[in-house]
């Protein structure tokens, strides 16, 4: 016979079971809406209690078995290795999207260069000097047609200018607001990983200390808050997550551990003037260069500079910069086209080393190319500046002759027939001898007849600082002196808008465009590839945008098929629990019943 009350300890816990089941529904079903919950779930199962001592048969057995149900904890539902692809693709899916942002407020600034800006303020001014040739071409009224234009394009220039640098400036606070961002996270994960650890400590205290690491039976909710900020975490960057012993998380991002229990590395920015690049970094001075995520698309976009970048820290991207310079190129080369078209530009290249500073009886060098020859000029220092500057040339014309000059002052010129030169200082002389640093070519135009020029000249002709001569009119056909080079002078031209026809001629021939050459063709052909590279870069980052959502929803998807609520499933689910319990509670009545005939009624025969 089994004990008396066993029946009702069963019946009892069958209850007790049945109503915390119907609890976690009720819990499952409330937090519903919540961003970040996790479908909860008793885990249960049948009770055994051992009877076994070496005097017990098995029939003695019998009267213990029955046990009951038991539950061991509430757990979570959720799958660790979707949540691993939902974070490796939502960096990838911010990057795109952030990239898609930003090249979209390039095309705003250049204000959609093929549609309404640079190619239709080109086509005008070509349309100008060709009408003005044939109407009018020394009428001084009908070229300030030509100005006009030629002033548009400049302004344009200008405009575009600043609004990229502005658009830098902007990008670079948004870098900074990402950063922060992702900072702020990694602390509210490392206060996270504090609390999960003393609640695990509370209950798992032994687990941990033998290595086993913590129970799935822990601080849910702690939980589901933990792995929202991961979540959100991923986004700004490659993260790989990892649980610890003791129920905390080890998070590493660019190769290098940022979260470890309590222990985290926030990310730095270096300043953006010292490297003229964005550069990243960890608190504790690792580089940090993102493999993809919000905070890579800014720094692409800020370092891109394309064909033209230079150094570690400038990329091949086209971001923002790239199209700065290739502006600054275009201003350049449309200065000189404009400029040597003009007929009476006089092309030489400068370099005017400090002659007082070299140092009296020492040998010194200097690399010239000219016309693709480059020589290796070698001249002793005297005991002046003007001794070294004969030394000087005269090693220069014993190496290339009478076609390169030296001025008074020490300069090197080209003849204006001659090709263009470039001077070098050989390695390891410079600093001893006090040369000046090699300059640029230099396109040095008489003002009487320079049509474009800079404000500032002291680094050439840029974007932000193209503009029209003021001398542009002085002379109504925009022409001047032209050099001979059959009588050996400069001659004044024919007034018969020649110039005119030369420019239209030059606007249509096919240049090379770049200084990095990135195109070869004409003025007009190569603001269509400018605007055509940004479309395409648009177009390509939204296609992989999109392919990456749609990887994403379906990550989701599945995500939410095994840790979301159902309301139909929990429906479902309170049905059953609420019959187990009716049925729990009909089992506690009968056995009532059954007790009160034992107790109350058994062994009253004949009474």
């Amino acid at each position: 016979m089994r004990p008396t009350f066993l029946g009702l300890e069963v019946s009892k816990r069958s209850i007790q079971m049945a109503q915390k089941a119907l609890d976690i529904t009720g819990n499952n079903m409330g937090n519903a809406g919540v961003k970040g919950f996790t479908r909860q779930r008793i885990d249960t199962s049948s009770l055994y209690i051992s009877s076994y001592t070496y005097w017990q048969t098995r029939l003695s057995k019998l009267s213990l078995a029955g046990q009951g149900v038991t539950a061991f904890g509430v757990s979570q539902i959720r799958n660790g290795y979707l949540d691993k692809r939902y974070r490796d693709m939502a960096p990838e899916a911010a990057e795109h999207d952030t990239k898609v942002k930003i090249l979209k407020e390039i095309e705003t600034s250049l204000d959609n260069i093929d549609n309404f800006g640079l190619l239709a303020a080109f086509d005008k001014l070509k349309s100008t000097m060709a009408q003005v040739s044939l109407v009018s071409p020394d009428a001084k009224d009908m070229c300030s047609l030509v100005r006009n234009e030629a002033v548009n394009i400049c302004s344009m220039l200008r405009s575009y200018n600043t609004d990229l640098e502005r658009l830098i400036e902007h990008n670079l606070v948004e870098l900074k607001n990402s950063i922060n961002s992702a900072n702020v996270l990694i602390e509210k994960i490392v206060e996270y990983n504090k609390t999960i650890v003393d609640e695990y400590a509370s209950t798992d205290i032994h687990r941990m200390r033998s290595g086993k690491g913590v129970s799935e039976y822990g601080p849910l909710e702690l939980l589901d808050q933990r792995n929202l900020l991961l979540d959100e975490l991923a986004k700004y960057g490659n993260i790989y997550v990892s649980e610890n012993v003791d129920g905390s998380v080890k998070v590493t991002m660019g190769g290098t551990t940022i979260i470890d229990g309590k222990f985290s590395e926030n990310i730095v920015m270096l300043k953006y003037e010292d490297y003229n690049a964005a550069v990243l970094t960890f608190s504790n001075g690792a580089e940090f260069r993102p493999a993809s995520g919000e905070i890579k698309a800014y720094v692409d976009m800020l370092n891109g500079q394309g064909p033209y970048s230079v150094g570690r820290f400038q990329s091949s991207e086209y971001g923002i910069p790239y199209y700065r310079n290739a502006l600054n190129a275009f201003a350049e080369q449309f200065a000189n086209l404009m400029n040597d078209t003009n007929g009476v530009t006089r092309r030489y290249d400068t370099y005017t080393p400090d002659m007082a500073a070299l140092v009296d009886g020492e040998e010194y060098s200097i690399d010239i190319t000219l016309s693709g020859v480059t020589r290796s000029i070698t001249f002793l220092a005297g005991a002046d500046a003007d001794e070294s500057i004969i030394n000087m040339r005269d090693a220069i014309n014993a190496g290339f002759g009478s076609r390169i000059a030296v001025d008074d002052t020490g300069a090197i010129i080209a003849n204006p027939d001659s090709a263009t030169i470039s001077v070098a200082v050989t390695a390891g002389h410079v600093n001893a001898a006090g040369l000046n640093v090699v300059r640029d070519t230099v396109t040095a135009v008489d003002e009487t007849r320079r049509l474009i020029t800079a404000i500032d000249t002291t680094y050439g002709i840029t974007a932000a600082n193209i503009r029209v001569s003021d001398n542009w009119m002085d002379n109504s056909l925009m022409i001047g002196e032209t050099y001979n080079q059959i009588t050996g002078r400069w001659q004044v031209n024919n007034l018969d808008g020649t110039n005119l026809h030369r420019f239209v001629q030059a606007l249509e021939n096919p240049r090379e465009w770049g200084r990095a050459r990135d195109f070869t063709g004409t003025v007009f052909e190569y603001l269509m590839f400018l605007s055509n590279r940004m479309g395409q870069s648009i177009d390509f980052m939204e296609n992989q945008f999109d392919v990456v959502m749609d990887t994403i929803n379906t990550l989701l998807d599945n995500r939410d098929a095994i840790s979301a609520v159902s309301d139909t499933e929990e429906g479902i689910n309170m049905m059953t629990y609420q019959k187990w319990y009716n049925a729990s509670a009909r089992i506690m009545t009968t056995l009532d019943e059954a007790l009160d005939v034992v107790i109350n009624r058994m062994g009253r025969v004949g009474l």
